[in-house]
């Protein structure tokens, strides 16, 4: 009698697991981020998943099986706090988890007001003080921005928070000068601004002619626009 014909199967042997690393998005984020991934060719899906820090309870975020894979997270439907985050990848075999990185969402901005100078004061030379008082409770400050009628000035990146302005080449007249605050994670606020009065004109001086001859003790005269002097 014939041989019965046999069923033949191809079944595909797969050993090697897929590799997945999850990118940095920042130690400090604020409003939708993006997050990426670098996984091995073979990875046919991720799964993007948070957790509170430390807590390993793990909630998906978002799964994505296109190249390159990505997702993104709106951290403003999350309280201001730190996260775990990771990505799970699969080959359709094996499933893997990434590295698991830290984040802060913060989209509280900062608290700011500008010290100095005061309002109304008459300022000028080359080295007028500019001081606000700054403070953020989530991702810390990171810079401190003075402008002068809108224009930056200069910026500041620790305490205390104090710069130097050359108010020399300011035109003499009303100025106003306010403060950019910004945390780590971006968010911004900007002080009131507060007027001021530009004096960058340098005073002049006339010495009256004491004579050509002098004895004894003799007093001398100088006269100046912006005060008389003996």
């Amino acid at each position: 009698p014939k041989n019965p014909e046999l069923d033949v199967f191809l079944v595909v042997v797969d050993n090697d697991a897929p590799t997945v690393t999850l990118d940095d998005p920042d130690s400090a984020v604020h409003g939708t981020v993006g997050l990426t991934t670098s996984a091995s060719p073979d990875t046919t899906q991720v799964t993007f998943e948070r957790s509170p820090a430390g807590a390993e309870t793990w909630t998906a975020i978002s799964v994505d099986s296109a190249s390159p894979v990505t997702a993104s997270v709106d951290t403003t439907l999350l309280a201001d706090a730190r996260y775990d985050l990771r990505a799970s990848a699969t080959d359709g075999s094996h499933v893997v988890m990434s590295n698991v990185v830290t984040t802060r969402a913060d989209n509280t901005a900062p608290t700011a007001s500008l010290i100095e100078p005061v309002a109304h004061a008459t300022v000028g030379g080359s080295n007028v003080a500019l001081e606000a008082s700054a403070a953020d409770t989530g991702s810390g400050i990171a810079t401190v921005q003075y402008r002068i009628d809108g224009t930056p000035a200069g910026t500041v990146a620790s305490a205390p928070w104090t710069l130097a302005w050359n108010a020399s080449a300011t035109p003499s007249g009303a100025h106003t000068i306010d403060a950019v605050v910004t945390d780590a994670a971006g968010n911004s606020t900007t002080t009131s601004g507060v007027p001021v009065t530009v004096d960058s004109t340098p005073p002049s001086v006339t010495l009256t002619d004491p004579g050509a001859l002098l004895s004894g003790n003799v007093t001398l005269h100088a006269t100046s626009p912006d005060s008389d002097t003996a």
